[in-house]
């Protein structure tokens, strides 16, 4: 179960996030998750709604982003017109925020962000049914700038 907030969040990766007429560019490096991502993403409750939310199943695991200059929970102040909420089957797992995107120029995706306790407010993760490193030739390190 989800809840839709509003409409979808146009993006693009490797160069910007775009929604609607409002634009904020964000800055951050690339970087290596803990694998909590590709765990989450393999979860059956949580491919259902990637699919019902996103229409698509997202390949395993996020590309990690470290925010410079503002916080993932800005964001969301920012955008919360813009985003669905993930309902999880028990209290055993968490809450996820999604806000539609469309990466580089043709691939459809999504940032999440996770609301659990100390989840660190820098980062951003994206999910697409494609490997983002692969198909942009992206590598920890690299700066990518966001334009929501």
């Amino acid at each position: 179960m989800y809840h839709q907030v509003a409409a979808p969040v146009q993006s693009f990766l490797a160069g910007s996030i775009t929604a609607g007429n409002i634009n904020m560019k964000v800055k951050g490096r690339l970087i290596s998750g803990s694998g909590k991502g590709h765990f989450f993403t393999e979860l059956e409750w949580a491919k259902k709604q990637f699919v019902e939310i996103l229409e698509f199943e997202p390949v395993p695991g996020t590309l990690n982003i470290l925010l410079q200059e503002t916080t993932n929970q800005l964001i969301l102040e920012l955008r919360h017109d813009r985003t669905y909420v993930m309902e999880p089957p028990s209290g055993d797992f968490c809450r996820g925020i999604l806000l539609r995107a469309v990466i580089g120029d043709d691939v459809k995706g999504a940032v999440i962000i996770p609301q659990v306790q100390n989840y660190d407010s820098r980062l951003l993760e994206i999910l697409a049914p494609v490997n983002l490193r692969k198909r942009f030739g992206l590598k920890d390190g690299d700066e990518v700038v966001l334009e929501i």
